[in-house]
């Protein structure tokens, strides 16, 4: 079993052996396949450029060949108006020959009659000759003056023949001035009807956009102008309710004194500032950088419950405002506490005994057993009641 298992693997052996070969050998290989691969991308890179140069020599042709089409247009216009404009001095210089000349033009009837030729002179001595046809010699009389003088018979007129004639000066200055006009329009434009109907709808559009915006501003200018004047209004209801109250509390917390609120900038409240003045007992008007810290305190206390008290509310929640007081600060605080608890209930966090001495229920937090905090009540009125009987 052994040998077969020896010859099994030597069998494995030697066919793994073959395909490490095969593959050493196609690995070989690979890299002169990539080079072939990369020359023949080179080469097609190569001749993807020329490509490119060839169509850009093509477009640059194209664009040459459009703009000579261009030029030769423009010179086929110009010579087509010149052409019109020698038609019209032929068909002028025409009718300048029909009316001053009388002459008959070759496509008019009766322009190939023979004219009449003058008599030749009589000869010197009398010779047998054969006796030619003659015309009457002219009278004196005035010739008609519808007569129409015709063309020799062998003759054919033409304009052309007669185009150095000058024009009038007022003729020739309106030619010049029509020719200016006619070169002045350049070539025809076909899509110009089109183009305008085109632009004519684009700014009608345009026009009904600029017209609703045009509206909507002054929509928003009318509301905000509706909106100012109602917060003018209510601003200064309100700041006349907050100064009443502000100057009902300062005497309260400074047992004396006064104190009021002013604006800035009166004609504009709304973007007016706020002047806040304060008349202590016993000292001077001073304005609020000259106070010291518990007096700042007392007077931005007074300010927040003349805020609150324009709209009180059945509840009132304060986390340690009376920090900042000292203990006769906090005295004149909590009398004013006690007379706003006639209207509201007063919750109020604090660490200060004397607060606590106000109170009528008090809440805490103790830890009698380390790590474990448990809530704690007391009323207080129930609790003097015990401690009597």
């Amino acid at each position: 079993a052994r040998e077969t298992e020896a010859a099994n693997l030597a069998g494995e052996i030697a066919a793994l052996t073959e395909q490490t070969r095969a593959l050493a050998g196609q690995a070989a290989a690979w890299p002169e396949k990539l080079r072939r691969n990369e020359v023949g991308l080179e080469e097609a890179r190569r001749t993807l450029a020329d490509e490119k140069e060839k169509l850009r020599g093509r477009d640059n042709e194209a664009r040459d060949l459009r703009r000579r089409r261009e030029e030769l247009h423009g010179v086929l216009s110009g010579q087509e108006t010149e052409l019109l404009a020698l038609d019209f001095d032929l068909e002028r210089l025409a009718e300048n020959l029909r009316r001053d000349w009388r002459v008959v033009m070759p496509d008019e009837p009766g322009a190939a009659l023979a004219a009449p030729e003058p008599a030749a002179p009589e000869p010197a001595a009398p010779e047998p000759v054969t006796p030619e046809p003659v015309t009457p010699e002219p009278t004196s009389a005035a010739p008609d003056e519808t007569a129409v003088w015709a063309a020799p018979a062998l003759e054919r007129l033409d304009p052309r023949d007669y185009a150095g004639r000058p024009l009038p000066p007022e003729a020739e200055t309106r030619r010049a001035a029509l020719k200016s006009k006619i070169e002045a329009l350049g070539e025809v434009n076909l899509e110009a009807l089109d183009r305008e109907a085109a632009l004519r709808a684009e700014y009608a559009r345009y026009q009904a956009q600029y017209d609703d915006l045009t509206r909507a501003v002054a929509d928003l200018k009318d509301s905000i102008g509706r909106i100012n004047h109602t917060c003018r209004i209510l601003f200064g209801e309100t700041f006349k309710a907050v100064d009443e109250k502000f100057r009902e509390i300062f005497p309260i917390l400074f047992e004396g004194g006064q104190g009021w609120l002013s604006l800035t900038d009166v004609g504009d409240p709304l973007e007016s500032g706020v002047e806040i003045h304060v008349h202590p007992p016993g000292k001077k008007l001073l304005v609020m950088s000259l106070l010291s810290g518990g007096e700042k305190a007392l007077t931005a206390l007074a300010l927040i419950f003349a805020l609150y008290l324009i709209k009180p509310s059945p509840f009132c929640l304060l986390d340690e405002t009376d920090a900042p007081l000292d203990e006769a600060n906090i005295d004149r605080f909590n009398r004013l506490l006690q007379r706003l608890s006639r209207a509201s209930q007063i919750i109020m966090v604090t660490h200060n005994k004397r607060t606590m001495q106000i109170c009528r229920t008090l809440y805490g937090v103790t830890m009698e057993t380390p790590g474990v905090s448990r809530l704690v009540s007391v009323n207080l009125a129930e609790a003097e009641a015990i401690a009597d009987v």
